[in-house]
């Protein structure tokens, strides 16, 4: 098993450019190295907050930092776990909002502990989760996706069972122990059947939704960061305030 954890508590593992990029190259590594599966999880309270929104103002001020960002960064990673030969099982220890909730979306398997809480607010910031509304109908029915890419709430771990963005929920002393349960359960293959099977499962993810992913990343850096409503969602956030965007 290959294991790429998140360590920064303190931000809960929102991410910058630096850790997306770490994240496409560990799965290339892995790819290199081991035919078991990856597991990518979080240390402390989140799995993962999403993007480091600390870096938004930066991102709206310099579009070529902001290709770089989403476009290199973010998206190199999706498609990392979009193409890794072998399962990709996010093991999702606390809070997963935005690019979290978009990794657990987008991984192959997901065992979430039942604290874990579940949400995409990006348009509260006048953004969207791109990768999300690129992958959901892909992976997820049409109304549950709908549901969480419109309505921005918080959901429940079991809700987010029921509505298919995680397998099982364990509570969270037995959050190690479920995935290894899973583990076991793929090799008890051959890793060349696990591969052809990922392979296939993985098309329309592969085909379809990596190119939208691109082309909405393209719209958050051209269209959305330059916007208006960016500037605003993002200084209600850091005011800790409701936005007031432009109708």
């Amino acid at each position: 098993m290959a294991r790429i954890s998140f360590d920064n508590p303190r931000r809960l593992n929102a991410l910058d450019l630096d850790g997306w990029s770490a994240i496409a190259a560990g799965l290339r590594r892995a790819a290199q190295e081991t035919t078991a599966p990856v597991v990518i999880t979080g240390v402390g309270r989140a799995f993962c907050a999403g993007d480091d929104i600390a870096a938004l103002p930066a991102l709206m001020a310099d579009r070529v930092l902001a290709e770089a960002f989403f476009v290199d960064g973010l998206y190199s990673a999706f498609e990392a776990i979009v193409t890794h030969p072998m399962p990709v099982i996010c093991a999702v220890n606390g809070l997963a909002f935005g690019a979290g909730l978009e990794m657990v979306a987008a991984a192959d398997l997901a065992v979430a502990a039942d604290t874990a809480t579940f949400g995409v607010p990006e348009g509260k910031l006048g953004v969207i989760a791109p990768v999300f509304t690129a992958l959901a109908t892909t992976h997820l029915g049409f109304k549950p996706a709908n549901s969480f890419a419109y309505r921005m709430s918080t959901y429940t771990a079991q809700q987010a069972r029921e509505l298919g963005i995680v397998n099982e929920v364990v509570a969270p002393e037995r959050l190690e122990q479920a995935v290894d349960a899973v583990i076991a359960d793929i090799n008890a293959a051959s890793p060349e059947s696990i591969m052809i099977t990922k392979r296939m499962l993985a098309t329309r993810a592969r085909d379809e939704a990596l190119p939208r992913l691109k082309a909405g990343l393209r719209a958050v850096v051209h269209e959305l960061l330059p916007s208006a409503n960016a500037v605003e969602g993002t200084d209600a956030f850091f005011a800790k305030r409701p936005p007031h965007f432009e109708r």
